[in-house]
């Protein structure tokens, strides 16, 4: 309802008198186009008025394939000024008969149209849709100084005329009748798709056959049978397609702006409900930060209570490529996978090696060089180095090198089989560095006591010799230390005293002990040196 404005008005049709008008059926050649039947029609009214063309109103109705068009014409001066001022927002000025102008009229056909002050016959002799002829008459008027005429006479007078009229279409077969009030009380046409629909509803009348008739004349056919000046059509109709045009701009800026509107609308909308998302957010900060913290505490406490750093492991693998010059001066594990390193060297070149060779390795993932800076020689650096997962294992996990199983001791009898070969001195192996997690360990290793502190031997028995002041020779086997090895540890592996592990092992320190180094094991004391010198064990 409140949308009403923007809707089309209703058509505007001024319908004139057919008495002001003198109509002609005006022969039309084959193959001719609209603009060729005006041309001709204005031709013909030309010769056939007795005014200019200029000093005339007039139009002109004609079907494609008609061989006739059908066109009227009236002399301006016999409309006044103020009825053609009423023109001027008009969509068409028709002679009344025009709205029964059927295209589908059947030939034969004669339409009679009855108006207050009028009578008008149309007849159409074949099927082209033009009518051949159109003949209006004007009621009789009773003079000034006389009565006005009753209704009797009304309607005799409409009788004579609508006779003579029949008598004026000869042949006449269909025959159809209507009546009109006063023209300017019609109800206006409906609009079409570029077109105008005249209803002209029959008034039913004594003795005449009588239909309901719809009538459509399109845009092209309008512009012909209106009678206006056809300059001043052609700039109406061009005002009209302008205002159109600016009505359509209208509703499109129109909508425009209410889709404008609408986004609008919806931006405040949305910036609403990000403001209350956002609150809901700055509410939820804190609990949320919270929660991140208890899990990453819970996270760091899975870890330390189901894994371990592993330091010293890191270390020694970045052992094989440091160089000597570098000095670890502060080491923190941050991580299971990661060690950050504060170190300082005198030689800058061995730093940037270092950093070189950390990067090339397959088992790092990263290595990050931070606050390095060089001052009175010396280059201190931090290094973060980052190892990939599953390449930092626990030195227990380690395997242990394979150890070699000794030689069985041969006996020295001063004199070589013939065909012996001559005996070589074992090979000496190579003894591996130990790590730096191995060397703290050893060094914090108190559990031996040194050889001074050594318990007294036990007293002698009644009868046993006492021992001699010369080193007893023992059968013995050897053990290759492993990481976390001890002197008591040792001992209770191999099922005897750390005093006879010692003895057997003159030459070691115990609080020196190194992995992969070889110790004597002894076992089943040999009888005294002074009965066989010779006898030795290799």
């Amino acid at each position: 309802m409140a949308l009403k404005f923007l809707k089309t008005p209703p058509p505007h049709v001024v319908l004139l008198p057919d008495t002001q008008f003198f109509v002609r059926a005006i022969p039309v050649p084959d193959a001719k186009t609209p603009d060729d039947v005006a041309a001709q029609v204005e031709l013909a009214l030309e010769s056939l008025a007795p005014f200019p063309i200029a000093q005339m109103y007039y139009g002109h109705y004609w079907l494609p394939g008609a061989k006739h068009a059908l066109a009227y014409a009236a002399y301006r001066k016999r409309f006044n000024t103020a009825s053609v001022e009423t023109w001027a927002g008009a969509d068409a000025v028709l002679p009344a008969f025009v709205t029964l102008l059927n295209p589908a009229a059947r030939p034969a056909t004669t339409v009679i149209l009855n108006t207050p002050d009028t009578i008008t016959a149309i007849h159409w002799a074949d099927n082209s849709g033009v009518p051949d002829h159109v003949i209006s008459r004007a009621l009789p008027q009773p003079a000034e100084d006389t009565p006005p005429l009753t209704d009797e006479q009304l309607s005799a007078a409409r009788a004579a005329l609508r006779n003579e009229l029949l008598r004026s279409s000869p042949g006449t077969i269909h025959h159809y009748e209507y009546e009109y009030p006063a023209l300017d009380t019609l109800p206006p046409p409906a609009r079409a798709d570029n077109a105008l629909v005249f209803a002209t509803p029959p008034a039913p009348s004594q003795n005449t056959q009588t239909t309901p008739q719809t009538t459509t004349f399109t845009t092209a056919q309008l512009d012909a049978l209106d009678v206006r000046d056809k300059a001043e059509l052609a700039a109406r109709h061009a005002a009209r397609r302008r205002d159109l045009m600016l009505w359509r701009v209208f509703l499109a800026c129109l909508g425009l702006l209410t889709l404008c509107a609408l986004i609008d609308i919806a931006v405040l909308g949305g910036k609403f409900w990000q403001e209350k998302r956002a609150l809901q957010v700055r509410l939820q900060a804190g609990p949320v930060a919270e929660i991140d913290r208890a899990n990453t505490l819970a996270t760091r406490i899975e870890d330390l209570s189901t894994k371990r750093l592993l330091p010293f492991e890191m270390i020694d693998l970045l052992r094989p490529k440091l160089p000597n010059s570098i000095l670890f001066t502060r080491v923190v594990t941050r991580s299971l996978n990661s060690i950050e390193i504060q170190a300082k060297t005198n030689i800058a070149s061995d730093f940037n090696a270092f950093r070189t060779a950390l990067a090339s390795q397959t088992n790092i993932a990263k290595v990050d060089v931070t606050n390095s800076s060089i001052r009175d020689g010396s280059t201190t650096f931090t290094l973060i180095v980052t190892f990939k997962p599953g390449t930092v294992i626990a030195s227990e996990n380690i395997p242990p090198p394979p150890v070699e199983k000794p030689k069985p001791a041969v006996r020295d009898t001063g004199a070589a089989p013939a065909n012996a070969e001559p005996q070589h001195a074992p090979a000496v192996q190579p003894v591996a560095a130990p790590s730096i997690h191995e060397q703290i360990q050893q060094q914090t290793d108190q559990e031996q006591p040194p050889p001074d502190d050594l318990p007294p031997p036990p007293p002698l028995q009644q009868g046993q010799p006492a021992p001699s002041a010369e080193p007893t020779t023992i059968a013995a086997s050897s053990y290759t230390t492993a990481p976390g090895d001890t002197i008591g540890a040792i001992a209770r592996k191999n099922g005897i005293s750390p005093q006879e592990l010692l003895a057997a092992n003159p030459d070691i320190d115990p609080r020196r002990l190194s992995v992969g180094q070889k110790l004597n094991l002894p076992k089943n004391p040999a009888p005294a040196a002074e009965n066989h010198p010779e006898e030795l064990i290799q």
